[in-house]
């Protein structure tokens, strides 16, 4: 129990900052979609409690909107039929 307690610690003391400032950020996109009945489209996902817009992270050299008609694809099976509109960063 002491080991645990001392590996948390050292995780949270020194290795969370470190990561943070080493790694590089990561964009991602969310993604609203909404039809002619005004419904919102909202996915569940296994690895993270409750309702959420379908989204993702950027891969390298792909543009926002190009990720968020692959997440689309990926998460609902929907393939957009519009050009994404971007509403906020």
């Amino acid at each position: 129990m002491i080991r645990r307690i001392a590996s948390r610690t050292f995780s949270r003391i020194l290795l969370q900052p470190y990561f943070r400032q080493a790694r590089g950020m990561t964009i991602g996109t969310r993604t609203a979609v909404i039809d002619a009945h005004s419904r919102v489209l909202l996915v569940r996902h296994s690895y993270v409690a409750g309702w959420l817009l379908p989204g993702g992270g950027v891969e390298r050299g792909e543009s926002i909107y190009a990720t968020a008609a692959r997440e689309l694809r990926e998460e609902a099976a929907i393939v957009a039929e519009e050009d994404p509109h971007l509403f906020g960063v």
